[in-house]
């Protein structure tokens, strides 16, 4: 029974998540359809292309959620923080490289999918301000999730989904739309990661303190 306890403690809010990230997704999909069909074809076709800078992402939040999980459960404290602060700047430098290729083959990344000239321009417009600074911002945050949800922390994983997907993407576009139209849901997109890695940065901070403390405790015991 406390196996069970434990296990639903961890995955109701990983469930949580998921819904939160997928359900903002469909809000912004309807959002963009409002702008024809040559947006809503660049905008795939741009979506696609932008899963490249992901790819390293996702794959180093793996390996910082296995190792930090390891780490954990030893007690090794320290070594769970360098861990995780390398899977950043490692996310992080990877990141920088696909973006670069990304914003330098954007119109032939995005004609990979779709040729019609609006089409092309909507989805470069969207790699040039979604595939950015801000795909540093979202390696980050990535990273960071992946340590709080490997160190006990999962509810904190789907809060920063609700930040990200909910308050600042959906949030912002509903608000900018009006004024900035297609680009006003970029620029959510865009600065969606913001909040969420902040508050990554704040967890990790408290948890080095923590770390720190303990470690002070057996240095004087």
């Amino acid at each position: 029974m406390c196996d069970f306890a434990q296990l639903t403690r961890v995955a109701a809010p990983a469930a949580f998540q998921q819904v939160i990230v997928n359900l903002p997704y469909l809000a912004i999909t309807a959002m963009t359809n409002a702008f024809g069909t040559a947006v809503v074809a660049g905008a795939g076709a741009a979506t696609k292309a932008n899963t490249l800078a992901g790819m390293p992402v996702w794959s180093v939040g793996q390996v910082v959620s296995t190792a930090v999980a390891r780490c954990q459960g030893a007690g090794e404290r320290g070594r769970a923080l360098a861990y995780a602060r390398a899977g950043v700047a490692v996310s992080m430098g990877a990141t920088v490289v696909v973006v670069l290729l990304v914003q330098v083959w954007a119109s032939q990344l995005v004609e990979l999918f779709v040729s019609l000239p609006d089409a092309v321009a909507a989805g470069v417009l969207y790699l040039r301000v979604c595939c950015s600074a801000n795909s540093l911002v979202y390696a980050a945050m990535y990273a960071l999730d992946s340590f709080a949800q490997a160190t006990g922390a999962p509810r904190l994983t789907a809060i920063n989904a609700l930040l990200d997907a909910v308050v600042v993407r959906v949030g912002l576009a509903v608000a900018l739309v009006p004024t900035f139209g297609y680009l006003g849901i970029l620029a959510a997109q865009a600065l969606s990661p913001g909040l969420p890695c902040a508050v990554g940065v704040a967890y990790l901070s408290r948890y080095a303190r923590r770390a720190k403390a303990c470690a002070d405790e057996k240095v004087k015991s």
